[in-house]
């Protein structure tokens, strides 16, 4: 009898009876790839930098500037994107800090040191406090000339963007092209917040008879005064930023969108910025849920709102009317597990629930591990509430945390979306960054590599240090028998095989040194396991067979 142990894949615990496992499935799969068609070991990590910061890493975000890449590194939970603008001169990065919104870009990010990113400002001018005082030298005598105005005043920082305007004036009534004098002028609101230039505008009626107010002058920061003898002819644009605040303190989970809007959140709201405008986050685009976000995730420009309740997808073609939509799903466990990536062809976003990994795309929605893991199986051994996740070459690397951290404990889950193949490490890492340019994925931390604070590159290639593989086949079932000779098809040798047998039960133990059949104890059994471990590069095939000339050519 010729016993082929040739389809390999990811366990499934879910499954009691291991004899009911379908072929090419396992009860235990440690450091196995399947992307080659055998069973190839997980290589280890190499190393590629050593940031100087110290402390546990949270966050990592990797940086390209002049041709040179950078990592930025938090040990807290940060959330960090490019500026959402063409040709942005600046090469700005903004981000979501301690509750905070921030931004740092080519020259603030090194400045005084290579703790990355060294400074950062709030990109959100204010609005003024104070109302510009307002003083009237009324001459004239043509009553179609006089006029009502009141005057405002914003706040402008180093890149150009503008705030919200001071507080209204009192209103004065001149005649046009006389001169108003104005004072009371705040100066910088503090230095976190970089202002160097104000503007001023005064109300003026369009065409149409609106009022509206219009530039009449940009100044420097540190002027507390202004003489206006502008005429009406010769005022400026329209005020664009009436409604442009800042983010409310507390926010988090910042994410951008192909079509320049950023989104991040705060207890229940989803916030929204202006399209091309990251500085500017309009109260009136605020979206409230009926329960706390717990993280966001992006497929097009539809943003995934996973709460701890049902999820919203919310399509964001034009912040002022974006349409929002409960749908069903399950809660989400944890922010750092939500993960935007494709699943199946499909843009979608994963993450972390009490049952399992939960995917939703534009048409489809599924928990993704229902068929690998019980519910029980996964909240205790995965720990979802702490589970934190990367894409990396189609699947999602789930790290989770626990007390402590051995050897033999699994604190990484490898999961393809689209076959299932679920696979364990032992290893664990405390940050991680998927670098979708160069198609990497970065670790720090925990136990990778030596232990230390270096950030390391996971090898995806088939040449370097290999993790200890352990695989351990379904239970084969078969009329009584005698295996007598075992041969293992492998790149590279030697290869530990444990052939097991069940109703003894007994383990045996060999070393295969070639391709070449040995002969092993014969046991007269019904059915046996298979385990495979320490591979050392390639395997194909395992056979056992009563004689040898029941093997394949």
């Amino acid at each position: 009898m010729l016993l082929p142990i040739d389809k390999f894949g990811g366990y499934l615990q879910k499954v009691l009876d291991p004899r009911l496992l379908p072929d090419g499935r396992s009860q235990e799969a440690l450091y196995c790839r399947f992307d080659r068609g055998g069973i190839m070991p997980y290589l280890q990590p190499t190393i590629y930098s050593t940031p100087t910061k110290a402390g546990t890493k949270m966050s990592m975000f990797l940086y390209y500037n002049g041709g040179s890449k950078y990592f930025f590194t938090w040990t807290t939970d940060v959330d960090a994107v490019k500026a959402p603008l063409p040709n942005d001169s600046f090469n700005r990065v903004f981000y979501t800090e301690g509750g905070y919104f921030r931004v740092t870009d080519s020259t603030l990010f090194n400045s005084g040191g290579t703790d990355y990113p060294e400074t950062y400002f709030n990109p959100s001018p204010p609005a003024p406090e104070t109302a510009p005082v307002a003083t009237e030298t009324a001459s004239g005598s043509d009553p179609t000339l006089l006029e009502t105005r009141g005057y405002v005043y914003t706040f402008v920082n180093s890149y150009g963007d503008e705030g919200p305007p001071s507080p209204v004036s009192n209103l004065v009534e001149v005649y046009d092209g006389n001169t108003v004098d104005l004072a009371s002028l705040d100066t910088s609101p503090g230095a976190t917040y970089d202002i160097e230039t104000k503007r001023i505008y005064r109300t003026n009626q369009d065409v149409s008879g609106d009022t509206q107010y219009q530039l009449i002058e940009e100044i420097a920061i540190a002027t507390t005064t202004y003489e206006d003898t502008t005429e009406n002819s010769d005022l400026g644009e329209v005020l664009p930023s009436a409604e442009w605040d800042g983010p409310p303190d507390g926010v988090s989970g910042l994410v951008s969108l192909p079509n320049g809007i950023l989104a991040c959140f705060v207890d229940n709201l989803l916030c929204l910025s202006e399209p091309f405008y990251p500085h500017a986050w309009p109260v009136a685009y605020q979206k409230a849920t009926d329960k706390d976000i717990v993280g966001l995730g992006v497929f097009g420009t539809t943003i995934v709102v996973i709460t701890q309740g049902f999820p919203y997808l919310v399509v964001v073609n034009d912040p002022s009317d974006a349409v929002m939509e409960k749908i069903d799903g399950h809660p989400g466990s944890s922010k750092r597990g939500i993960v935007s990536m494709k699943v199946g062809g499909e843009d979608s976003v994963i993450y972390p629930c009490p049952q399992g990994l939960f995917s939703i795309g534009a048409t489809k929605r599924s928990m993704l591990t229902e068929g690998v893991f019980t519910a029980e199986y996964w909240k205790n051994v995965f720990d979802p509430e702490t589970m934190y996740g990367y894409e990396f070459k189609g699947k999602y690397y789930g790290f989770h945390q626990s007390a402590t951290h051995g050897d033999d404990e699994v604190t990484l889950l490898v999961f393809d979306p689209v076959n299932g193949n679920a696979v364990d490490g032992s290893f664990y890492a405390d940050a991680g960054y998927y670098d979708p340019l160069d198609d990497k994925l970065y670790l720090t931390g925990g136990d990778v590599g030596d232990g230390s604070l270096k950030i390391y590159i996971v090898n995806d290639g088939y040449t370097g240090t290999v993790y200890g593989t352990n695989y351990l086949s379904k239970r084969y079932k078969y009329n009584k028998n005698f295996f007598r000779k075992l041969k293992v098809v492998a790149t590279e040798y030697p290869v530990s095989i444990d052939v097991i047998y069940p109703e003894y039960p007994v383990t045996k133990t060999y070393s295969v040194e070639s391709d070449a059949a040995i002969s092993i104890y014969p046991y007269l059994s019904t059915e046996c396991e298979v385990r495979i471990e320490d591979i050392p590069d390639g395997l194909t095939a395992v056979y056992l067979a009563s004689s040898i000339e029941e093997f394949p050519i």
